[in-house]
């Protein structure tokens, strides 16, 4: 989820998808990634070409993509700030997998309400487990859901004013 024609969030998606995903689709066959965002590239739309992949382009409301996705992931790497994506994600009570630039911007408590992974084989063996593990993959949500609500919420930010 993003707007793909920035660079990071480009380089991120190439990464996951030439370095990750066929680790991930070896020991889960019918994962599905469906990757939503804004302008994607050349190199990102080509990625539809690859077993299990969609690129949706743009869309009006990312709600119900993210209502329909078991596992969110962000592979970002060199852009160091706060990840709207992931809080928006956290907000939704998706579980995540995130590589530590993109935790990086989230304060939390230890343990995070995500799993974190700089390696192709630790991120898509963290995507996996989050697949396979139920119970992992609930309380994840509801850690990440609350963060997101008690740091990121309306009530939270208008009460720093």
């Amino acid at each position: 989820v993003g707007s793909l024609f920035y660079p990071p969030n480009e380089r991120a998606v190439l990464w996951f998808a030439q370095l990750v995903w066929p680790l991930a689709r070896d020991r889960v066959r019918d994962a599905r990634w469906v990757i939503v965002g804004a302008r994607p590239t050349a190199a990102v739309r080509q990625l539809a070409r690859l077993p299990g992949i969609t690129v949706t382009g743009e869309v009006e409301d990312v709600r119900p993509h993210l209502g329909a996705m078991r596992v969110f992931v962000n592979p970002v790497d060199g852009d160091l700030g706060v990840q709207s994506k992931l809080i928006v994600a956290m907000a939704a009570g998706r579980p995540s997998v995130v590589t530590p630039d993109a935790a990086a911007g989230i304060v939390v408590q230890d343990p995070p309400p995500f799993l974190i992974s700089a390696s192709p084989r630790g991120f898509a063996d963290a995507t996996v487990r989050l697949l396979r593990d139920d119970a992992q993959a609930r309380a994840l949500a509801a850690r990440a859901r609350k963060l997101a609500v008690e740091q990121y919420g309306i009530d939270a930010i208008c009460g720093r004013w």
